[in-house]
């Protein structure tokens, strides 16, 4: 082999040999990152499982929130229910309504306020507690508290104490509203009546105890359900013995 090719062929294997180490150090380069790598990725893994699992804990509790049971009340938007009875002149039922808040977006709806249960009280223009006793409100949606029963003289309705107790509790569903009785109101008395469960336990369905003269008050109504309370007033008057001279309005 002449001289000049002996020269090319040392340096080609020259160069070749400078390849290989150079591919050798960069493969063993790339092995250690990788190995530094796996070394991180449990690591890695673990943060990744504790977000995610925060994450879903905020969610949770931001749909709980928006979604949680939140009531109002007004007066009945269907008005006054009047009545007749063979013994009594006529009559009218005045009610309130309580509804469970529309859910904002996006959440479908709200949860149902689940054993709602509400009570009146009735004050004077000054705020003076009128009728000491409590007033457990009787919903509309319930039966009522009788039973049928056969006597002397004939069919008769007693009184069934069960029915008094549950009639007390509804649940309030997003969709439903759902209806509290307040008064009655008999055509030419000048007195009208607050309304509810007990008052079956009397005649003519007037409880002398909870009896409104001619006058102006003030109604309270508070009612409880799970995670909340809601109070709310109303301002009733009463200025005479016809059965428009009763005005129920909302208060300040």
């Amino acid at each position: 082999m002449s001289v000049p090719k002996k020269r090319w062929y040392l340096t080609l294997c020259l160069r070749q040999t400078r390849r290989t180490h150079f591919s050798s150090g960069r493969i063993a380069r790339g092995a250690l990152l990788n190995r530094n790598v796996r070394r991180r990725d449990p690591m890695d893994l673990f943060l990744a499982f504790l977000f995610g699992v925060v994450a879903s804990g905020v969610a949770a509790l931001l749909y709980e929130y928006a979604s949680r049971p939140s009531l109002e009340a007004e007066i009945d938007p269907n008005g006054r229910v009047r009545g007749s009875h063979s013994s009594l002149p006529p009559y009218e039922f005045h009610h309130l309504l309580v509804r469970n808040k529309s859910a904002f977006w996006p959440v479908p709806s709200r949860k149902p306020a689940w054993s709602t249960h509400a009570r009146l009280e009735v004050l004077s223009s000054d705020g003076t507690l009128l009728i000491r006793e409590p007033i457990y409100a009787r919903w509309t949606s319930q039966p009522e508290p009788l039973v049928p029963a056969v006597g002397v003289g004939g069919h008769v309705n007693l009184i069934d104490p069960a029915k008094l107790i549950t009639g007390r509790k509804v649940d309030v569903h997003s969709h439903e509203d759902q209806q509290i009785s307040l008064l009655i109101k008999v055509q030419g008395e000048d007195a009208c009546y607050v309304f509810s469960n007990e008052s079956y336990l009397h005649p003519r369905w007037q409880n002398p105890a909870w009896r409104l003269p001619l006058g102006t008050f003030r109604v309270r109504l508070t009612v409880h359900y799970e995670r909340g309370q809601l109070k709310r007033e109303f301002q009733l008057v009463n200025k005479g013995p016809a059965l428009e001279d009763v005005q129920l309005t909302t208060g300040t």
